[in-house]
């Protein structure tokens, strides 16, 4: 839904995280590069958009492994992984002691 109501702002397509200002007339896009104009019905989006989501559902479910994972938030350089996660989980903790780990780190600039 967010991304049905971020697509279908009155704005151009190179400000759609910002919205400085409404815009209501076509206008040259630089994404683009040809004269687009921005949209003011949310339906064929919606519609769009749902049925994606259904599709990528559909296919996470025939990728999903059965497999364990567990979210810790930290300093990717200070943070003692096998520590916070015997405080979370302490049987996936052990088998992270045991084992090694193998697993997808991660460190956007959150902002909290």
């Amino acid at each position: 839904m967010s991304r049905t109501v971020r697509s279908c702002r009155a704005t151009t397509h190179a400000d759609l995280a910002t919205l400085k200002e409404p815009v209501t007339t076509t206008y040259y896009c630089k994404n683009h590069g040809k004269i687009c104009k921005p949209l003011f019905s949310i339906l064929s989006w919606w519609k769009r958009y749902t049925q994606d989501t259904i599709k990528r559902v559909i296919q996470f479910k025939k990728l999903k492994t059965d497999t364990f994972q567990k979210c810790l938030q930290g300093d990717s350089r200070t943070i003692n992984i096998v520590q916070e996660l015997e405080k979370k989980h302490s049987k996936f903790g052990k088998l992270i002691k045991k084992n090694k780990i193998a697993g997808i780190f991660s460190s956007p600039p959150y902002v909290v």
